[in-house]
């Protein structure tokens, strides 16, 4: 699947994308995961989306929505802070600049590896690595499964958790920094590919 990737600001996104968007994340998180989440006519949102949050749209060949990540300073309110500090194990939560959490990542199904990233979803880390270092961005935060942090793991992301994971609903969770070093460079580009 050929997937266009822009990240900007909610005040910028159009109201069909913005749609298709909270539709997707209602789609993965309450039907598909069975989350508990805020959602209003298969809708999914929550205080995080706001004028300023920076969103990572994916858009397929038909120019539709396909997929989408949140961006949040951790200078403002964000979810690891407020809605999962257990997952911190007693450490302070971050509150940098340079430091963003990474949170309601959402894809349509695509064709997959047998193990392992989409490439479409791989693709969405490599152009989110590229924008982080335009931004002087050296660290992202998430909230994630103990499956999706062996996976980056096992593709050689630079990758460390907070401590042992708890089950969250049904699902073993982790608190995951993800440092935006050589090391994650060359997981994703190569070694040819060196940080600006």
């Amino acid at each position: 699947m050929e997937i266009r990737y822009e990240i900007k600001p909610r005040s910028q996104i159009g109201e069909r994308d913005l749609v298709q968007m909270h539709y997707l994340r209602s789609e993965i998180f309450r039907k598909r995961l069975g989350w508990s989440v805020s959602d209003c006519e298969g809708n999914e949102t929550d205080e995080y989306d706001t004028d300023d949050t920076l969103y990572m749209l994916m858009y397929g060949r038909e120019g539709d929505v396909c997929g989408c990540w949140r961006l949040l300073n951790t200078q403002s309110p964000y979810m690891l802070e407020n809605n999962f500090s257990c997952l911190l194990h007693g450490q302070p939560a971050k509150k940098e600049m340079n430091i963003w959490e990474l949170s309601r990542f959402a894809l349509k199904q695509v064709a997959s590896r047998s193990y392992g990233f989409s490439e479409a979803t791989l693709g969405a880390m490599r152009s989110l690595v590229e924008w982080a270092s335009r931004e002087r961005i050296t660290e992202f935060l998430t909230v994630t499964t103990v499956a999706v942090y062996r996976m980056m793991a096992s593709i050689g992301l630079d990758v460390e958790l907070y401590g042992p994971p708890i089950k969250i609903g049904s699902v073993m969770t982790v608190a995951m920094r993800i440092h935006l070093s050589h090391k994650t460079w060359d997981a994703l580009f190569g070694e040819q590919r060196k940080i600006a």
